[in-house]
């Protein structure tokens, strides 16, 4: 365990932080075996996280807690395009990000206020042109 200005730092045997500490408030973290962070805790919410096969985070799921019982689940989804983070929604809005030509260099950050209901994910030809999009599995659109 670790201590620095009050805070206590907990780290696993490859180096990544599972617990952290400052006076009565103590946060949890867990790992998976590709060192992604997959859960956190506290005494006030428990979140969990999902990733593509990319390894890029697509969920958050964060159930808050009152009184030692779950009061409600607040999940954040991710789009990506290609590196850079496309969007993220909520129930309450939606933020879609532009970044400078082949860069990592955000241009442009847009808010909606309202959720994305439904992802498509394009199939492109060897020109670069879409050809199908699959809204859900198994569905296409032209």
């Amino acid at each position: 365990m670790q201590d620095y200005i009050n805070q206590k730092y907990q780290y696993d045997e490859y180096g990544q932080l599972i617990k952290q500490s400052d006076g009565g408030h103590i946060q949890h973290f867990e790992w998976d075996a590709l060192g992604r962070l997959i859960r956190s805790k506290n005494d006030k919410a428990e979140t969990h996280y999902r990733y593509d096969a990319l390894g890029r985070r697509i969920e958050k799921s964060k159930q808050h807690i009152q009184a030692g019982r779950s009061h409600y689940t607040e999940t954040t989804q991710y789009g990506w395009d290609g590196d850079t983070l496309a969007y993220e929604s909520t129930n309450l809005y939606t933020k879609h990000y532009v970044y400078e030509n082949g860069s990592f260099v955000p241009l442009i950050q847009a808010t909606y206020r309202q959720q994305i209901n439904q992802h498509q994910t394009p199939q492109w030809d060897e020109r670069g042109i879409a050809k199908h999009c699959f809204a859900q599995a198994q569905d296409v659109t032209k």
